[in-house]
């Protein structure tokens, strides 16, 4: 494992162009100090990237819905006395129907504090565009399973699809 100044890896990012479809999305941890196991020109990876271990990436979640009831579409659990900051970017699409959608997620805060207690401080959901004015997203904090959920609710008739990305950063306990 090579240590890298975080200056050089985002150097080295902007030099290759790297782009959203590159691997280096899927495997980011941060930390005070950044170590990269694999890094190659053109095709960039950065495995095992660590800040105090505490993970920094972007994580995606895929599901669907087969009618308009309001389904949990995914959940992360938040770390004991630990904040979570996040924002999101949702895409649905009924192809049946050719009908799609896009949330976003903005300013999101959720904490869980000594005592377990799981709250969700703010986040922001604006949808983008939608063909289907039935169709929505919420987030929710579940105080149960010491989790933030997304909730996703689509079409009466047919299967929609949902696809979620976050972007986050929680602190360590």
């Amino acid at each position: 494992m090579r240590k890298i100044l975080p200056i050089l890896l985002m150097t080295v990012l902007l030099i290759s162009g790297c782009s959203a479809d590159d691997p280096i999305t899927d495997d980011i941890y941060s930390s005070a100090d950044i170590y990269a196991n694999d890094i190659y020109t053109g095709d960039i990876y950065a495995d095992e990237v660590y800040v105090d271990g505490v993970p920094l990436s972007d994580s995606v979640w895929t599901g669907s819905t087969a009618n308009n009831a309001p389904t949990e579409l995914c959940c992360l659990t938040i770390r004991a006395k630990s904040a979570l900051a996040f924002a999101m970017k949702i895409v649905a699409s009924n192809n049946t129907a050719d009908e799609v959608a896009m949330f976003t997620v903005s300013d999101g805060l959720i904490i869980r504090d000594s005592a377990n207690n799981t709250t969700l401080v703010s986040g922001t959901v604006v949808t983008v565009y939608e063909d289907d004015a039935s169709w929505d997203v919420a987030i929710a904090a579940d105080d149960i399973n010491e989790a933030l959920i997304i909730i996703v609710t689509g079409d009466a008739v047919n299967t929609v699809q949902w696809a979620v990305v976050m972007d986050k950063v929680e602190t360590d306990s």
